[in-house]
């Protein structure tokens, strides 16, 4: 399957969301590794539980395989709860250790049945997929095996040296999904966790001078074509914004001579 357009690794998921036949779906990275047998362990919790969701643990790994550290996030689950309930019991105040998908197999038919999309973004769109399908779930179970081993690959966009797209995306784009879930996903937001997707916008919003300034003068004046070309989307996060932002990023003039010219 190819795309004419790059769609992202969001965009590429989707369709792959799509075309599947399948009736379970796990996100494997190409450079990354399964366990043995890991594919018989999830079809045996995932079938006997007709679940959304399982997640479980993974092992990160350096380019070539050798240092590898467990990560044990999950334990074993005796209840089967709704995904919600299982962040209030689990990772009550730890919301950012779920922004992963390789670590979880999914109920291909959850998707459609809630719609459930990756944004096409250039950063952060496994994070939104990831706790927007959680919170929409209503059957979620975690075991404590390792299933996954993530290599850690230094040309991926985590460690490639941010320009004007990725500054965007993983701010402004990112605060204006998180915000999507804010106000969609009422029914299954506890204090805790909307707190959390608050302060997420807020960081969001208030985006760092430094960020920008380490630009060069070009991806200066591309972040400030971004802006301006999403001024009317953006406008949702400026509650969310401080005085001082608020100030500069409202007023076009100001925006402009401090991001694109200096």
């Amino acid at each position: 399957i190819e795309h004419t357009a790059n769609q992202t690794a969001g965009g590429a998921r989707n369709t792959g969301i799509e075309v599947a036949r399948g009736e379970y779906i796990w996100f494997v990275d190409p450079d990354d590794t399964i366990g043995f047998n890991s594919l018989a362990t999830i079809c045996d919790y995932v079938k006997k539980n007709n679940l959304d969701i399982l997640l479980f643990n993974y092992n990160d790994a350096d380019e070539q395989l050798k240092d590898i550290k467990p990560n044990k996030f999950f334990a074993d689950t005796e209840d089967i709860t709704a995904g919600w309930d299982f962040i209030e019991k689990n990772f009550s105040t730890l919301l950012n250790r779920l922004g992963l998908v390789w670590c979880r197999c999914y109920n291909r038919n959850f998707f459609f049945d809630n719609n459930i999309k990756f944004p096409i973004m250039r950063k952060s769109q496994d994070v939104v997929f990831a706790w927007r399908s959680l919170l929409l779930a209503k059957r979620v179970k975690s075991i404590s095996e390792t299933l996954y081993t993530f290599r850690n690959n230094p040309n991926s966009v985590t460690h490639v040296r941010k320009n004007a797209i990725i500054i965007f995306s993983e701010r402004y784009q990112f605060g204006l999904e998180v915000d999507k879930i804010l106000n969609e996903v009422t029914q299954s937001l506890t204090n805790n966790i909307k707190k959390q997707l608050y302060n997420t916008c807020k960081w969001c919003a208030n985006i760092s001078y430094d960020e920008i300034f380490g630009l060069s003068s070009e991806e200066r004046f591309k972040f400030y074509q971004l802006y301006k070309q999403n001024n009317e989307k953006i406008q949702r996060l400026y509650s969310y914004m401080s005085r001082k932002n608020k100030i500069i990023f409202t007023h076009e003039n100001t925006f402009f001579i401090l991001f694109s010219i200096l």
